[in-house]
């Protein structure tokens, strides 16, 4: 058509018309081991492990021994009311009593044992056969008001009469074991029957001092030789 003209880019110039495409960029992703959830996870993981094999690995390094239900004296009878089972590190065990050994039952301990205690080996007595109970009369005046079973005392021998006899006291026994004392006072003669527990060759020196002379039991504190 006349009248009407086109007008034509150069050929060379940009087209401006459209904008640019914008370069692609590459998205870089953390490999998943090097995440830290993962790295915590993990740890957790070994953590949870390690526990466990070291509680599995204690209770394996345990083992049962006695211990005492309530305090017991020395001298005391052992019987399966006194004792009870309890679990002990594997280390420890060697110095007490395994819970295995029931031959402990009727065998005397040899020296006072508190409630709850573990029962060393050395506090039960060995099986002596040379061991002897006698009983002797002694004046309530002459013996500690609360003497109990498992006390220690030392035993003195007075004349019985020592203003005219003119004596005066002698030992007779150390570290004698009151394995029983009777709660009643004779009331014929006034005097508490004691139950000491003795060697066989010291039984004829205290069975002597008690027929011929007064008896003076004397405490030998906790703990002294």
């Amino acid at each position: 058509m006349s009248g009407i003209t086109v007008a034509r880019p150069h050929e060379g110039s940009a087209d401006t018309s459209k904008p640019g495409s914008p370069n692609a960029r590459r998205v870089q992703q953390t490999p998943a081991w090097r995440q830290p959830r993962f790295v915590v996870g993990c740890a957790l993981i070994v953590a949870s492990v390690l526990l466990g094999a070291v509680i599995v690995g204690g209770a394996d390094d345990r083992v049962t021994v006695w211990a005492s239900t309530h305090d017991l004296a020395a001298g005391t009878v052992v019987s399966d009311q006194d004792l009870a089972p309890v679990a002990v590190a594997l280390d420890q065990a060697g110095r007490y009593l395994s819970a295995s050994e029931t031959s402990v039952f009727g065998r005397r301990i040899s020296r006072a044992i508190g409630k709850d205690e573990l029962v060393a080996l050395s506090a039960i007595a060995a099986p002596d056969i040379d061991s002897r109970l006698i009983t002797v009369p002694v004046e309530p005046v002459h013996a500690p008001t609360d003497l109990a079973h498992g006390d220690r005392v030392d035993i003195y021998s007075s004349p019985r009469d020592a203003a005219t006899a003119g004596g005066s006291s002698r030992l007779v026994l150390t570290n004698a074991l009151v394995s029983q004392l009777s709660t009643d006072v004779d009331t014929a003669r006034g005097e508490l029957a004691v139950v000491l527990d003795v060697r066989a060759d010291q039984a004829g020196a205290i069975v002597t001092a008690a027929r011929t002379g007064v008896l003076d039991l004397v405490r030998v504190p906790v703990g002294a030789a």
